[in-house]
């Protein structure tokens, strides 16, 4: 089974998201990533939107019925 899950970051110093559809058995995995790890997102699961800053819009986070994971 697969969920989407927003995942925030930085890239080189500024702040990014990225909606990621991932089976659910990678979760707890994603929740271990320690602050500052390096990760190549697309190894996660495929990715569906990404944006800069912090806030993702409303209708986005609507669109895909969003776990969070960071």
């Amino acid at each position: 089974m697969q969920d989407n899950y927003i995942i925030r970051l930085t890239h080189e110093g500024l702040p990014c998201w990225h909606i990621v559809r991932a089976s659910r058995l990678k979760e707890p995995l994603l929740n271990k990533l320690q602050s500052g790890a390096e990760i190549d997102v697309s190894m996660i699961g495929e990715i569906l939107e990404s944006g800069w800053g912090r806030d993702i819009p409303e209708e986005t986070q609507e669109k895909y019925g969003l776990n969070e994971i960071r």
